[in-house]
């Protein structure tokens, strides 16, 4: 895990959350490839993994600026929207909860390198159908942090 660095916000963010679930989640069908992704993979490519698979989106981050006796301070918000898909809906609700453990057994290591107040927006539930039969289910878990720099 790695500290926030203004000049780095995105990246460092995005880091951090991809690091975690990439190295906490475990795979419910054991594949031993890689399943957790930075964007939605190339389902017809021979190396796509299978369902499920997870995403971590680019984070959207807002800024604003006060000043707190006399001494500037900007607050950043973050929100990295994590996406889980699985053609099974057991198996993508299981696959939530244990995405939402993990961010939250480790909000204090988050919290110490900069990703503090953590907090799940409302999340959202569809269904992505893939050609003609293929249906798999997704949740969107929409995550906010707050990083302060002085």
């Amino acid at each position: 895990m790695v500290t926030i660095d203004k000049e780095h916000v995105w990246r460092d963010s995005w880091d951090n959350v991809y690091s975690l679930l990439n190295t906490n989640l475990s795979d419910p069908k054991n594949r031993g490839r890689k399943w957790v992704f930075a964007a939605f993979p190339d389902v017809d490519a021979a190396d796509f993994p299978g369902w499920p698979v997870v995403i971590i989106n680019t984070p959207n981050v807002s800024r604003s600026s006060m000043t707190v006796a006399s001494t500037p301070l900007k607050n950043y918000g973050l929100e990295i929207k994590v996406e889980v898909f699985s053609d099974s809906a057991e198996i993508l609700k299981d696959l939530a909860d244990s995405t939402l453990k993990v961010l939250e057994d480790n909000k204090v290591s988050l919290s110490n390198n900069g990703m503090k107040n953590f907090d799940l927006g409302v999340s959202s539930y569809d269904i992505l159908r893939i050609g003609r039969w293929k249906k798999v289910h997704y949740m969107t878990l929409p995550c906010t942090w707050t990083h302060k720099v002085i």
